[in-house]
């Protein structure tokens, strides 16, 4: 009875041995199996370091006290011994990947240290062997289930666990132990401990103190998500690639953990605001469904600036549904935010709009002049009207380029191009300017580019001033109508840009008069 699952010792290098194997089993049993009652209190935050990893800080309130009032039922001794000088604690399990530890944080400092690869094969023989033992609720040795087991057998699964998995292990050590009878439910077993890594910590055993908090911090590459299927799913996905719409992230399985309740709490990027959170169940129409219907109404989140909270309680018996096998308490958690309006739209709605204005003064001043044969229309022109038109480019310049957060830049990709779509008409219309002013051949190129600059400079500027109204709208809790009430805004837009073309059209006059002798041009080049 010297070893435990929750004790750390030599031993826990090698397999368990088969002389201590029914008390060290049910220590392992009794410690996972009560996980929601010794660790008392369970908060996650996560904070994006870039669009591919996130940093995840863990913080667990152990109860000790409760911990070491574990006894076993079989032999009546304690399994968290006094002379034992430390103590292996299971605290999580996360899927199977790997992980980049960056801080362990206890009352004892440097005196706490995860589980070594041996360690965590002895704890996870420990785990599969027990659930054969005890799984049921029927609590026997389990040495007396089955009475084959031998050192070999124990050793072979240990060394199992210490290697990556492969196929054949689950047949191999399905065979070895004798679980013919148990096979599909032995096999998910098996599987699920291969494909997790589990959290376990080697700490002091200090009865010293009966409460304490640990801390783990890590950096997780973020799941990459499926390819989208279907037209609709493929022009959602090249919305969100280029930043043209809301941007938004999915935590898959939010509350994977269905012994404690989910404490989430969800640090967008500096720069970004959250406007939506929204827990997505996995299985559809949980309305048909009263016991997960039961458990969603309970399941809470809130939003404040760059910080999601969300609660979720543990997954009870009753929220389960006897009826329905297939169904699952898990849920996605979906969050919609958007950059903040002052880091780019309204400086970019600014400089569009100068640009626009200075276009169509410059605009309506050539067409107002193009009526009088006897006035030529570059000679009225002021002598700064050429660096007037540089004004917005100097001002998109500011926010054209910044340092910020990668999914930040990311977000507001698509509007950077187009204002810098915007600072270069506005370059190319001063220096046509400068150019007509000194050549006046060139009059008839000026009107066409003006006609371009303040179409394209008018589009620019309703785009950011939609944008704008889109998050402002989804702000105000219209939600439910937002497509209609959005649509109704892009169709009014589309009115105006239309009056825009039509206002400024008689500046392509020289465009179609060149186009006219286009063909005449041509026959007198073939005709030499």
């Amino acid at each position: 009875m010297s070893d435990d699952a929750i004790e750390v010792a030599d031993g826990h290098q090698e397999a368990p041995a088969l002389s201590t194997i029914d008390f060290a089993a049910e220590a392992c049993w009794a410690v996972w199996c009560s996980r929601d009652q010794w660790i008392r209190r369970k908060v996650e935050q996560i904070e994006y370091l870039d669009r591919e990893t996130a940093t995840h800080s863990i913080s667990y309130d152990i109860d000790f006290s409760h911990l070491r009032s574990l006894s076993s039922s079989l032999e009546g001794n304690k399994f968290v011994q006094d002379d034992r000088a430390a103590l292996l604690l299971p605290l999580d399990v996360l899927d199977q990947r790997p992980y980049m530890t960056e801080r362990l944080g206890s009352p004892w400092n440097g005196q706490i240290c995860l589980a070594t690869r041996h360690e965590a094969a002895y704890f996870k023989t420990l785990l599969l062997l027990s659930h054969v033992a005890f799984a049921g609720g029927i609590s026997k040795s389990i040495t007396k289930r089955m009475p084959n087991l031998n050192e070999d057998t124990l050793q072979f699964v240990f060394d199992t666990f210490l290697e990556p998995p492969i196929d054949t292990d689950a047949d191999t050590i399905i065979q070895r132990l004798d679980c013919d009878a148990e096979n599909d439910r032995f096999s998910r077993l098996l599987t699920w401990i291969q494909s997790s890594t589990f959290v376990i910590v080697s700490i002091p055993n200090d009865d010293s103190i009966a409460q304490a908090t640990l801390t783990y911090s890590f950096s997780d590459r973020m799941s990459q998500s499926t390819p989208p299927e279907g037209k609709r799913a493929r022009f959602d996905a090249f919305l969100d690639r280029y930043g043209i719409r809301s941007f938004s992230l999915t935590i898959p399985k939010a509350n994977s953990d269905e012994d404690l309740a989910l404490r989430l709490r969800m640090l967008v990027p500096p720069g970004m605001r959250v406007d939506d959170a929204k827990a997505i169940p996995i299985t559809p129409e949980i309305d048909q469904i009263p016991e997960l219907k039961d458990y969603f109404d309970c399941v809470s989140h809130r939003q404040s600036g760059r910080v999601v909270s969300v609660y979720a309680p543990p997954v009870e018996p009753k929220y389960v549904s006897p009826n329905t096998l297939d169904a699952s308490t898990y849920f996605d958690l979906k969050i919609t935010m958007n950059p903040k309006r002052e880091i780019l739209a309204f400086p970019a709605l600014v400089a569009a709009f100068l640009s626009f204005f200075i276009a169509q003064l410059l605009a309506n001043h050539v067409m107002g002049h193009s009526m009088d044969d006897s006035c030529d229309s570059m000679s009225s022109f002021p002598t700064l009207a050429p660096m007037a038109t540089l004004i917005p480019a100097f001002i998109g310049s500011r926010v054209i380029v910044s340092n910020e957060h990668e999914t930040v830049s990311f977000a507001l990709g698509f509007r950077r191009i187009l204002l810098t779509v915007s600072a270069v008409l506005s370059v190319i219309l001063s220096t046509i300017l400068a150019i007509s002013k000194a050549d006046h051949s060139s009059d008839g190129t000026l009107q066409v580019v003006l006609f371009l600059c303040v179409v394209i400079e008018f589009l620019i500027f309703m785009f950011f001033l939609l944008d704008i109204i889109r998050i402002e709208v989804w702000r105000r809790g219209t939600r439910g109508k937002y497509n209609r009430r959005v649509w109704g805004i892009i169709s009014v837009m589309t009115a105006f840009v239309a009056c825009c073309f039509w206002w400024n059209w008689p500046l392509t006059s020289p465009f179609w008069k060149w186009l006219g002798e286009v063909p005449s041009q041509i026959t007198t080049f073939l005709c030499g």
